[in-house]
């Protein structure tokens, strides 16, 4: 996310904050041959936690250059058609377009919203999945921080961006989740997340999330954080598995 510092451009990373080796071998592995960098962060829990130094933006740049080309913004999905012999996508600005498949990579509700007829075990397993809206507010505010400089690190509420990210500049940015309690003054921005929590339907319905893209004669195929715990791993995870499908090969074993 853009910002100014002593007015001059500054990138705040609200979105992947930190991962940890053991509970994410394959975005390890991922950043790894990616040549991405990382760095430890302390994060005040047991095992030892690590940010990708620059960011979001310094794999997002690795991954793209084979199809920077094809990458198409301002192009918002409006719904997804299957036919016999193809898919057809509507844009919001009214136009039409062919394809011999489409992965929907986002999230279960949406897949959901965007498809035109879905089949009944699409809405099935698909309406289980409940999001919840979360507020996060991007400030300056170091008074939800504790007095003591030296005891200052990123929680589960209150992330410290200039940690994270090892931000140089003198202002410290923080990133707090649900939690209301900021100087006004200090507010850079507001930010809605969806996050989902998964209740007993939701886990029921997880089972059979993999048997959507093995059916016969399909042309969607869905994959997400909602196929595991929800987190950054999870979606990774769930790609490479439907690449292993779609491809028929092994990958990364």
């Amino acid at each position: 996310m853009p910002a100014l510092d002593a007015g001059k451009p500054l990138w705040l990373d609200v979105g992947f904050m930190a991962f940890n080796f053991a509970d994410s071998p394959h975005l390890t592995r991922l950043f790894g041959e990616l040549g991405v960098e990382v760095r430890p962060v302390d994060m005040h829990i047991r095992r030892p936690c690590f940010s990708v130094k620059g960011g979001t933006k310094a794999y997002i740049e690795k991954l793209i250059p084979p199809f920077k080309n094809k990458i198409r913004l301002g192009a918002a999905v409006r719904k997804v058609k299957k036919l016999p012999d193809q898919i057809k996508i509507a844009l919001t600005d009214g136009s039409e377009e062919s394809f011999d498949k489409v992965i929907l990579a986002c999230h279960a509700d949406q897949a959901l919203e965007i498809l035109d007829l879905p089949s009944a075990a699409e809405e099935n397993l698909l309406s289980h999945f409940k999001y919840q809206s979360s507020s996060a507010i991007l400030h300056t505010d170091p008074s939800v921080m504790p007095k003591n400089l030296s005891a200052w690190a990123s929680t589960s509420v209150h992330y410290w961006l200039n940690s994270l990210q090892g931000l140089s500049c003198k202002t410290n940015y923080f990133l707090s989740l649900n939690y209301e309690t900021v100087n006004p003054a200090s507010i850079v921005r507001r930010i809605v997340f969806k996050h989902l929590p998964f209740g007993p339907n939701a886990l029921e319905a997880q089972k059979n999330l993999h048997a959507l893209n093995r059916r016969r004669d399909i042309r969607a195929f869905f994959c997400g954080g909602y196929f595991g715990q929800g987190l950054h791993e999870d979606a990774f995870t769930s790609a490479l598995e439907l690449s292993r499908i779609l491809l028929d090969k092994p990958l990364w074993l």
